[in-house]
């Protein structure tokens, strides 16, 4: 007997209805018939059939009224997958053999696009969040009262589907291990079929834990282009795909599936009652916190961030997942990470209203008042909320004092990579000897892959001179240490611990702690000292100067983004004011976004701007920041 004719004995009544709810649900929000090429607008949520959607004649949308250029809209895979899975759904009930292979999945293009992320709220409601969270080419600068609120008209009650499109976990379910009478194993092998076409999708990834011993890592099914990258160096549960996603980011993703719960094994008979329970059929959130637990246990760290700057607790939160949120906690995960736009965790619970994970970050001691990269604190973003009342007591939440985290686990250490600058002949012939000793890799040029930076210490002092690539280092956070480390190296025979060499500052500031500074705030994967920032040099710079160019660099290792044309005060959009986030938030230069550095007494610039978005302010105000890990006050 075929699945077909076994499908088509049984009454599925609970089903149909479910399926008929659904499929309302599917319907095109303008003409409120089911689509075959659903199309969304791009700017919300709200998808039409083709036909509606090009007799707009404007371009608003007409639920919402938000408006979109028509090169936004784009066909809505993630409905149009829906669609079939329910009429495929009515053919097989009916008794009906479908077109497709059961299983099977198209090559669609579904990661050509922009990878989208969603986030649920306390109701179950989800809003869709980009990897980019606010693009500045398109969006205005976020406000307090223009926060996106969770609505009815939501993702969730509109698509009942929370999938991800980067990836959905392919469900696993194991069957009793007795074996039942023949009709009772029809009953339970049709219902189990039923369960695997529903979980299969097309146009959506399967993302299935491969647990060989052999190999011990998880894979991802569906999508060469998401293959894990693999490198020598890397431990394998801490390797990332091409959006630098690790397996752990993608066990901390929200997924969903349909399955068909079969009722409970009788206690009497051991076989399966001929009823489905009324939940038959229901879309069910799956949380993989057993794969996010065997990740941690084999030793995969909590705490690296995707391209985007996303952590795993970034992604748990965003979902409301709190017990995959305690358990990142109680293995390492920094509660104030800052993300992309310098969103924290707590950005994340507060913004998709999920008490919870908010009450869950407080106790681990998260901070309330961090700020974006617009300046907005967990607790201002709480007062655009639907229950701003409920969220601010969740807010209020103290510290609890017998919460202990464990060991903070930094960002993934690479292979040892030294810098030199400034020794002398004989002190590069000690580098050359410690780099056969310890097997480690010389630069030649700075890079973000350096991680040591050996400077020329006089005697015993732990001060040296303040150039380019010392400079580079500090507000990298990379460790600044003395020569002295390769004699203590080639001593011991090996690697020694290097606190007890790190450079104290610069001569022209010997005591100001800039390279620990620096490290420290790397270690806590901080923003840079000049995040938030946008830096125009003005005039030339050389002679006993650093060149142009290096200043550029200097600054964008320090996560400022560098201008090459004179900004106009006048001109400067809203969303690019952005907050410095090393400066005091009552400080002269806690609005302050724009900065024109000019050489003092070398073509300065006739007019010196004193606003409060935009300043100019002499070079020795940078080299100051620098010593201070901190954006000082202008000097009157």
């Amino acid at each position: 007997m075929n699945i077909e004719k076994n499908l088509s004995a049984l009454p599925w009544s609970h089903t149909r209805k479910a399926l008929e709810k659904l499929q309302e649900l599917l319907k095109c929000n303008g003409c409120s018939a089911l689509p075959t090429s659903p199309q969304y607008m791009g700017k919300c949520d709200h998808f039409f059939c083709k036909e509606c959607i090009n007799n707009m004649s404007d371009n608003f949308c007409p639920i919402c009224k938000i408006p979109s250029l028509p090169c936004d809209k784009k066909p809505d895979i993630i409905v149009s997958g829906l669609v079939s899975s329910v009429m495929d759904m009515f053919t097989l009930i009916n008794g009906g053999e479908i077109k497709q292979q059961i299983g099977h999945e198209a090559p669609d293009s579904t990661f050509g696009c922009e990878t989208t992320k969603t986030v649920s709220s306390s109701n179950n409601e989800v809003i869709p969040r980009s990897s980019n969270r606010i693009q500045k080419e398109n969006t205005a600068k976020p406000k307090i009262s223009n926060i996106p609120k969770p609505t009815s008209t939501s993702h969730y009650s509109k698509k009942l589907s929370n999938i991800s499109k980067k990836s959905v976990l392919k469900e696993k379910e194991q069957s009793g291990a007795n074996k039942h009478k023949s009709d009772s194993l029809n009953l339970k092998s049709s219902t189990n079929e039923v369960s695997k076409i529903i979980a299969k999708p097309k146009n959506i990834l399967k993302l299935s834990a491969a647990t060989s011993s052999a190999s011990k890592k998880n894979c991802l099914e569906g999508q060469t282009s998401m293959a894990l990258e693999i490198t020598p160096t890397t431990p394998v549960v801490n390797k990332r795909n091409v959006k630098g996603e690790t397996t752990l980011h993608i066990a901390c993703i929200k997924t969903c599936v349909f399955h068909i719960r079969t009722s409970r094994e009788s206690k009497q008979g051991g076989g399966f009652n001929e009823e489905i329970s009324p939940d038959s059929c229901s879309l069910l959130l799956l949380k993989d916190i057993t794969t996010v637990k065997k990740l941690l246990e084999e030793g995969a760290n909590p705490n690296t961030k995707d391209n985007a700057g996303w952590t795993p607790l970034h992604e748990a939160c965003s979902n409301g997942f709190e017990d995959i949120a305690s358990l990142l906690i109680e293995n390492g995960a920094m509660v104030d990470v800052p993300g992309n736009n310098n969103m924290t965790p707590l950005h994340d619970a507060v913004l998709t209203e999920t008490v919870p994970v908010i009450t869950l970050l407080r106790k681990w001691g998260a901070s309330d008042v961090s700020r974006d990269i617009w300046g907005r604190t967990p607790r201002s973003l709480s007062a655009a909320t639907k229950c701003p009342e409920i969220i601010g007591k969740a807010l209020d939440t103290r510290k609890d004092p017998l919460l202990v985290p464990k060991q903070t686990l930094g960002p993934l250490q690479s292979k040892i990579v030294i810098l030199d600058s400034g020794l002398s002949v004989d002190q590069k012939k000690k580098l050359e000897n410690v780099n056969k000793l310890l097997k480690v890799k010389l630069a030649k040029d700075f890079s973000n892959d350096v991680t040591h930076v050996i400077v020329n210490c006089d005697n015993e002092s732990k001060v040296c001179q303040r150039t380019v690539k010392y400079m580079m280092g500090v507000v990298s956070g990379k460790w600044i240490l003395s020569d002295k480390w390769l004699d203590a190296c080639l001593t011991m025979g090996g690697l020694v611990n290097p606190s007890d060499f790190e450079v104290e500052g610069p001569k022209s500031n010997p005591n100001c702690l800039a390279p620990s500074k620096g490290r420290v705030n790397s270690t806590k994967m901080l923003p840079g000292l000049f995040s938030g920032c946008y830096i125009y040099f003005h005039g030339s710079f050389g002679g006993m100067l650093p060149s142009k160019k290096e200043l550029e660099n200097l600054v964008k290792a320090g996560g400022c983004v560098p201008l090459y044309r004179e900004p106009n005060p006048e001109s400067i959009s809203e969303i690019d004011q952005t907050v410095p986030y090393h400066t005091a938030p009552d400080g002269p230069l806690s609005k302050c976004s724009h900065y024109c550095i000019y050489a003092e007494g070398l073509n300065e610039p006739q007019v010196k701007y004193d606003m409060n978005h935009i300043k100019s302010l002499p070079l020795s105000w940078v080299y100051e920041c620098i010593d201070s890990w901190f954006l000082v006050p202008p000097k009157k």
